[in-house]
């Protein structure tokens, strides 16, 4: 099941590559540097974060990527309603899992999903290469910039999205406060 939401035609080559990396457990954290090649301490590169950097935790366990993902929770709470669903480990690394609701909502939401996770690695890789500062709420913007740009592309033909403010900050948006 999970290789059918890997190979989604309706993702671009960037967006598959990232997928196919995550399934299989191949992207280069700093637990993967310690363990292969015993490079590095493994520790999460983000100030404040002392925690192994894990794949499942730099894509949803990091206390500022989790300010990303209960941003997108709240969206799909106001775009469907869906009370009941909770954002998984599955979900977020594999795509599996959705909520329950139309498909071309969860189309859009696998896709706003995919941006994101690549929106975290990119910013991540430039922490680590680059020293730029990672803040969560400079990525939703870029998220909803890029994945509009991919629905318009790829979903061309099906429904608008009913009115949600998505672009509420994200500490309006969940009420905590990020850090600097």
């Amino acid at each position: 099941m999970w290789r059918r939401s890997v190979c989604c035609k309706s993702l671009d080559s960037r967006l598959r590559d990232l997928a196919w990396k995550i399934a299989h457990g191949v992207l280069i954290t700093n637990h993967f540097r310690l363990v292969r090649w015993r490079l590095g301490d493994g520790i999460c590169p983000r100030v404040g974060c002392k925690a192994i950097e894990t794949m499942q935790h730099l894509l949803l366990e990091c206390p500022f990527v989790r300010l990303v993902w209960d941003w997108f929770h709240a969206f799909v709470f106001g775009v469907i309603g869906c009370t009941q669903w909770a954002i998984s480990s599955d979900f977020v690394l594999y795509g599996l899992l959705p909520p329950v609701c139309p498909t071309w909502v969860r189309d859009l939401l696998l896709l706003f999903a995919a941006v994101i996770r690549r929106h975290i690695w990119n910013s991540r890789c430039r922490l680590v290469f680059d020293g730029d500062v990672w803040r969560a709420e400079d990525v939703v913007p870029s998220c909803k910039v890029t994945s509009g740009c991919a629905w318009r592309r790829t979903m061309h033909g099906f429904p608008t999205l009913p009115s949600v403010d998505a672009g509420a900050s994200l500490s309006s948006t969940i009420g905590t406060a990020f850090p600097v």
